[in-house]
């Protein structure tokens, strides 16, 4: 699923504070500052970040993605939902973190689903219809 970009990359508290207007970044992020939430827990993570956006509308405080060593050496990230103070989370693969978060928000309003097509190595992954032909009629269905 292609999707326009909508994730806003957020190292410190500090940094969100002197944002005037919230943009998707784009690709080099450069230089990389370091993290305040660098050796954080998930839970520790989630309750800086329902603090750090409480008054802001911009920002969708039910999910967020917490990218970790994982996410350098898999390609992938971790988005993490908050609900009735529940922290959870699951691990997605790069190519399909924005889709899969437009998709939660949109459909499924939770993060199960997702959780429940992970591989197993432990990551969601999208991928497209095998055997795709195009040009050629359909194979008949065989009733059973």
């Amino acid at each position: 699923m292609d999707c326009s970009p909508s994730l806003f990359l957020m190292f410190s508290p500090e940094q969100v504070k002197a944002v005037t207007e919230f943009k998707p970044t784009r690709p080099p992020v450069r230089p990389v500052p370091k993290s305040s939430f660098l050796g954080k827990s998930i839970e520790e993570t989630a309750d800086a970040f329902q603090t750090i956006t409480a008054n802001l509308e911009a920002i969708d405080s039910r999910w967020f993605v917490i990218l970790d060593q994982g996410s350098c050496a898999e390609d992938t990230g971790l988005i993490v939902q908050v609900k009735d103070g529940v922290v959870d989370s699951v691990r997605v693969h790069f190519d399909t973190i924005n889709a899969e978060l437009i998709r939660i928000e949109i459909i499924t309003y939770d993060i199960q689903e997702t959780k429940a097509a992970v591989r197993r190595d432990g990551v969601f992954r999208t991928t497209l219809p095998e055997n795709r032909i195009h040009g050629k009629p359909a194979p008949r269905k065989q009733l059973k």
